[in-house]
């Protein structure tokens, strides 16, 4: 069965090295992040404006749209999660509209990197596939921009203790890799400087 995984720049890298080995399964705003169940977060949508319930944050979570194949018997869908874990009507509708929800599907085993078909980048508001040789270079300006400027940790208390996060190292004040568009407009005021923009170098 062919779907679509959403995820953002910074994670790029560590996808195409091990699969799609985590994610929300969204069944209680009242659980502490590290109680959730994971599972690699999937979709028969791939238009990026029924995402929206994935997208906040500091960084821009359509900015990489993945086409995956994966055998139906290892897929859950949002059905099925919605019986297991007897999600309640009142937070599936603050979750997403019914239009969005009946395409979600989860692999609770995660997707291998081979299972992973295609990878297509969002530039100027529309996905192009890249070749083998785009997908390297552009893995190689995200590990270098991280290296550079991005730290992580881990969050220790709070509702999203566990989860993973990242900030600017000692002077570094922008990072193209923090490209979430709220976000972005708040802190920063101005679009992300992303080096293939630059006379299309992702393509020379």
């Amino acid at each position: 069965m062919q779907l679509y995984h959403f995820t953002n720049l910074l994670s790029l890298p560590a996808i195409l090295r091990e699969g799609i080995t985590t994610g929300e399964v969204p069944i209680s705003p009242n659980l502490a992040y590290s109680q959730r169940p994971s599972a690699a977060n999937l979709t028969t949508n791939g238009d990026p404006a029924a995402q929206d319930v994935w997208t906040g944050g500091p960084t821009n979570k359509i900015a990489i749209r993945l086409t995956v194949e994966l055998p139906v018997e290892e897929l859950t869908s949002f059905r099925e999660v919605k019986e297991k874990y007897r999600i309640r009507s009142s937070w599936l509708k603050l979750i997403a509209p019914y239009e969005h929800r009946r395409h979600w599907y989860f692999a609770m085993n995660g997707v291998r990197p081979e299972q992973i078909e295609k990878v297509e980048l969002l530039d100027n508001g529309q996905y192009r596939q890249l070749s083998p040789v785009e997908v390297q270079k552009l893995v190689a300006w995200i590990e270098a921009e991280v290296a550079e400027k991005l730290e992580f940790s881990s969050i220790t208390s709070g509702p999203v203790a566990g989860a993973r996060a990242f900030r600017l190292k000692g002077l570094f004040t922008d990072s193209w890799l923090m490209d979430g568009p709220a976000f972005r407009a708040e802190e920063f005021g101005t679009a992300p400087a992303y080096p293939w923009q630059q006379q299309d170098a992702l393509a020379a």
